[in-house]
């Protein structure tokens, strides 16, 4: 299934509530025995969102783990769900 096939992408939250997102990516991972594989489903995105997307997730990750010195510039708007 290319990304160009999905529609929407459904949140289902443990108390029931959900959220959807008619743009965005998900990142899932499998692991076996020797190797973990991960996997991209992508709704309705640019190549240019992609970058965005996968750059934010770096920068947030860093300024989680304290790794204020990886990127010179600040980390602006960044919401983690």
């Amino acid at each position: 299934m290319g990304s160009s096939d999905i529609e929407q992408v459904i949140i289902k939250y443990k108390d029931g509530t959900e959220k959807v997102l008619d743009k965005g990516m998900v990142v899932s991972t499998e692991q076996d025995e020797e190797e973990i594989h991960v996997s991209m489903s992508m709704c309705n995105m640019s190549g240019k969102e992609v970058t965005f997307y996968l750059e934010s997730l770096i920068r947030a990750y860093a300024q989680m783990q304290g790794w204020d010195d990886l990127y010179e510039d600040e980390i602006q708007d960044i919401e983690i769900d």
